[in-house]
């Protein structure tokens, strides 16, 4: 089989990437092993049937190689160019946060909090399903309601808890404020009732224990768990794959399989995507951003692409591509290459600025950079995401002169 051969090809660049930089946190290795691990399984569910999901075809499987050989060349490409030494700075940098600006932030997310909770209940009500408020609220979302200027209070929400894991790893003495912003940011990922929210959430926290090498395998076991207790709960609330009507067995194995269909499903959604007779977009979907902004000032006038993409049948239904859909159904191969080489550029510059300097800014942009990373195999969320990304490096830029790496 085809699987064993790119298979291979993909194990040796996570071993490559590992041997350039000799640590877990640098993003050509987390990418080559992402990818690894994600094939691996595709290739244990077709071969053992764990799942029933369709066979990927040489195509699909060459063009998820070339995607991780290309970020490898931008990786080293990076650090052939920057030449950055690996040099632990921590001891000689001292942080300081001006104006009392952390806890500022957690009293701006306290201010969002009680609106965002009341507008998510009013939209629970409003689109109620299967009686469960949750999954209404869930289905207002699907709708594409929102819950109005609140939601903004997330973004803030993830600043603020950024923060106090930063201030936190690297002094330890913010306890209370660490727990209460990583309360709040827990509560507006349960209104937000999508379980990627809470890969961002601990996307943030690796990102703070791989600059400051205190990552260690308990807290990858503690990642891991949570992201199965997460995905589990909120499955049996929106009766995707569980039921508290079900019993222990039925919901685990119903669990496993929706799981297993969204781990590995998009891979097999763009091996089907690429055998059908597509026609081009020119960018309406990698730069849907900027195209509703022409199309909402009337420059143009077609409406945007659907942030809700077409389902497959895999022969289970979903909508999710990956993350080269986009590229390939916008402008083909070359542009794929294109934008994951340069996403693999400021993945590993940001990565060696954070970890040879520790500067707050850094950190921040290698941590949040880490969730389209992570989520690659289930969809693109570089470009798909621009607003979001805008937004929270708006706010930190806002703020950036109230946190201060200042020699000790």
């Amino acid at each position: 089989m085809w699987y064993i051969v790119f298979l291979f090809i993909i194990w040796l660049n996570v071993l490559f990437n590992y041997y350039i930089n000799e640590t877990v946190g640098y993003p050509p290795f987390l990418y080559s092993l992402v990818w690894f691990v994600v094939v691996f399984f595709h290739f244990l569910c077709v071969t053992f049937k764990l799942i029933l999901v369709y066979e990927l075809s040489f195509l699909s499987l060459l063009i998820y190689t070339i995607g991780v050989m290309t970020f490898t060349l931008g990786g080293l490409a990076t650090i052939l160019k920057f030449n950055f030494e690996n040099v632990n700075l921590g001891e000689n940098f001292y942080f300081e946060i001006s104006n009392k600006i952390d806890i500022i932030l957690i009293i701006i997310t306290l201010i969002f909090l009680p609106i965002f909770i009341i507008k998510s209940y009013e939209l629970a009500i409003e689109y109620i399903i299967y009686d469960s408020l949750f999954a209404g609220l869930r289905n207002s979302s699907v709708q594409e309601q929102d819950v109005g200027f609140s939601k903004y209070g997330l973004n803030f929400a993830y600043v603020s808890f950024f923060l106090q894991s930063y201030q936190y790893v690297y002094n330890k003495n913010n306890k209370l404020k660490l727990f209460l912003s990583a309360f709040i940011l827990l509560v507006f990922c349960v209104f937000s009732t999508g379980r990627t929210f809470f890969i961002l959430y601990l996307c943030l926290i690796f990102g703070v224990l791989i600059v400051f090498k205190k990552l260690k395998k308990k807290h990858l076991v503690y990642g891991i768990s949570s992201v199965l207790l997460l995905f589990s709960t909120i499955g049996i609330l929106l009766n995707k794959g569980g039921s508290a009507e079900n019993n222990l067995k039925e919901n685990i194995s119903g669990i496993f399989e929706s799981f297993m269909q969204y781990f590995i499903g998009g891979l097999s959604a763009f091996d089907s995507f690429i055998h059908t007779k597509y026609s081009n977009t020119y960018g309406e979907n990698s730069f849907r951003f900027f195209y509703s902004m022409l199309y909402k000032m009337g420059i143009v006038e077609n409406k945007p692409s659907d942030l809700v993409d077409q389902y497959a049948s895999i022969p289970f239904d979903t909508n999710v591509y990956t993350i080269y859909k986009i590229y390939f159904q916008d402008f083909g191969l070359i542009f794929m290459i294109f934008i994951i080489f340069s996403m693999a550029i400021l993945h590993t510059f940001f990565y060696l600025k954070a970890i040879n300097e520790h500067k707050f800014i850094y950190t921040f942009l290698y941590s949040i950079m880490l969730y389209p990373l992570f989520m690659s195999f289930f969809q693109e969320q570089y470009l798909s995401l621009l607003p979001t990304w805008i937004y929270l490096i708006s706010i930190v830029l806002f703020f950036k002169y109230f946190f201060k790496n200042v020699p000790s």
